[in-house]
């Protein structure tokens, strides 16, 4: 059904950032729940780099990391 895979990839700082300042969902706000996430992080992105995903910094401003998607997914 998809014909392409957009992986963000976002440094372990930006992420626990990001998850802290969610306002609409509880998922990732505790220490334990961001360790488990972060613990996972490099082998989702290697399973999914080798199935062939296209690589986007999502460290940018988001205007940039919107801009290269949109880009990268034509």
């Amino acid at each position: 059904i998809f014909n392409k895979i957009i992986l963000l990839i976002a440094n372990p700082d930006n992420i626990r950032q990001r998850l802290r300042a969610r306002t609409d969902n509880g998922f990732g706000k505790s220490a334990e729940v961001q360790e488990y996430i972060l613990n996972r992080k490099d082998v989702m992105e290697e399973s999914l780099k080798e199935k062939g995903a296209i690589v986007v910094d999502a460290n940018q401003d988001i205007e940039l990391v919107v801009k290269e998607v949109l880009e990268k997914s034509v």
